[in-house]
């Protein structure tokens, strides 16, 4: 077996340990082992820098600052402060209407941020409601997957696919709402789970 490529899975084995140790920050890691791949001479530094232009990147990081902007302006706060009204003191509607709006959410924003800013959402409104937080937080997450399927940048792998896809051929063209019929009715039926058999 070729050196380059027993150095490459060692790294691999140790990149993997980092990440479930979580010693290290996870960007720290990646940025490391970027650097030794670099000076390594195993990447060559166009490739390595190749990555931080990438349409897919630019889109994330962007989806990124789009939330970072929701949560300053209050945005959230509001409807933190509203979803006891709007549910009108039933728990079953409120988890109803997080995850609907969670979900709807994360179809046109980056999914781990969604998850960031509607954390304290739910803590805040358990904390109002009585509600245990692990009823929700769990839910909260698959919400965000199953909304994430349903828009071209709901998740940074749909981004990544349309961008790959588009340099191997320049014919293919994902739209924004490519994924969508089928993406709903996957994220319909996720979300009634959710609600009824998945609700603990």
């Amino acid at each position: 077996m070729n050196p380059e490529i027993i150095q490459v899975l060692i790294l691999l084995g140790v990149t993997m340990i980092l990440f479930a140790s979580e010693i290290l920050a996870v960007d720290v890691v990646a940025v490391l082992l970027l650097l030794y791949l670099t000076i390594s001479g195993i990447l060559p530094i166009e490739d390595a820098l190749k990555g931080f232009g990438h349409p897919a990147v630019i889109g994330v990081g962007a989806l990124f600052i789009v939330s970072e902007g929701l949560l300053r302006t209050g945005a959230l706060g509001f409807i933190s402060n509203n979803l006891m009204k709007w549910s009108g003191g039933n728990n079953k509607v409120l988890t109803a209407l997080i995850l609907i709006i969670v979900l709807v959410s994360s179809a046109f924003l980056n999914n781990t941020p969604v998850v960031a800013m509607f954390i304290p959402v739910v803590l805040g409104t358990c904390l109002r409601s009585g509600l245990n937080p692990s009823t929700l937080l769990i839910p909260l997450s698959y919400a965000a997957i199953l909304g994430g399927t349903c828009t071209l940048i709901g998740t940074s792998t749909n981004i990544l696919v349309a961008s790959i896809a588009q340099e191997s051929d320049p014919s293919i063209q994902l739209g924004m709402f490519e994924f969508t019929k089928l993406g709903a009715i996957i994220a319909v039926i996720g979300l009634v789970y959710l609600l009824t058999i998945g609700h603990r």
